[in-house]
């Protein structure tokens, strides 16, 4: 699991551009679609997640590196 996410945002051991995710507004209607069911809440990665979020054994610490940056001071 932690390398499919590092895959897809592009930090950690698959650092790199990612599945460049950032400028969805230049994709078409119905690669959106795909994307927001893979990605959304009921979608095949989080429900992955909510699985794994269960077991006491399975963890995944994610780098704080990673996070976005506020720009409100």
């Amino acid at each position: 699991m932690p390398l499919i996410i590092e895959s897809i945002f592009g930090f950690g051991s698959a650092a790199g551009y990612g599945w460049c995710i950032g400028p969805l507004a230049y994709i078409n209607q119905s690669e959106f679609d795909i994307l927001c069911h893979l990605l959304g809440p009921e979608g095949p990665l989080l429900q992955v997640v909510y699985k794994l979020a269960v077991d006491s054994g399975c963890r995944y610490e994610f780098p704080v590196s990673c996070l976005p940056v506020s720009y409100h001071a």
